[in-house]
């Protein structure tokens, strides 16, 4: 192939990337990136914190349409949102509502609302949900199912509450309770029930109400 050949295919090139890509000086364009990653690195250099909380903004707009709101509690919210970011521990959503939601809240009053909310508000809050699953399927539950699962104590010790018995986790040897969840066809939860003891008795399965 002539030179005039080679050179004409050269100049062809260049005028087919001018046109699909723009005429770019590749060595102005790293010296803008390199600009741009100094700039970028001062602005987050100076930040003190972030606050990733697009999720609770979310799920706080879905707790007020669901009318969880009724129940005036600050704490039933914060632990809603925060077990479906983050399912933790409650010394652990401590510090996760701090860290990302710069939400200040003592384990004690986390607690304490833990007890108000089985024995006063149980059932408000199981109404309020069946009737938030009633609205979305047009006033008619037609099918629902029923599940359970076992949760285990890190003791050797058995109490009225939990006994040693069959664990889905293979820790029969430590203390169980079984809970149960009734949900809609879709999965939305309408009821929980009341531990269901499992213990051991000659071989045999005895459940206890």
């Amino acid at each position: 192939m002539e030179e005039k050949e080679i050179n004409s295919f050269y100049q062809q090139g260049k005028k087919w990337i001018a046109t699909q890509h723009g005429d770019r000086n590749m060595f102005a364009v790293q010296g803008r990136e390199e600009e741009e990653k100094q700039i970028t690195d001062y602005l987050l250099g100076n930040i003190e914190n972030i606050l990733l909380n697009g999720t609770q903004l979310i799920l706080n707009d879905v707790f007020k349409l669901i009318d969880f709101e009724v129940i005036d509690n600050d704490i039933l919210k914060h632990l809603v949102v925060a077990s479906l970011c983050q399912p933790v521990s409650k010394a652990g959503m401590i510090d996760y509502l701090k860290s990302y939601f710069d939400e200040d809240i003592e384990l004690h009053k986390i607690y304490r609302y833990l007890d108000r909310l089985h024995n006063t508000q149980q059932d408000k809050v199981q109404q309020i949900s069946v009737e938030h699953i009633q609205k979305i399927l047009g006033g008619r539950i037609g099918l629902v199912f029923y599940d359970v699962t076992t949760l285990y104590f890190e003791t050797d010790y058995s109490n009225d509450l939990r006994e040693r018995g069959f664990s889905k986790d293979g820790k029969h040897v430590q203390p169980q309770v079984v809970l149960g969840l009734l949900v809609s066809r879709d999965g939305n939860p309408l009821s929980n029930t009341k531990v269901i003891y499992i213990s051991f008795q000659n071989g045999s399965k005895n459940i206890y109400l």
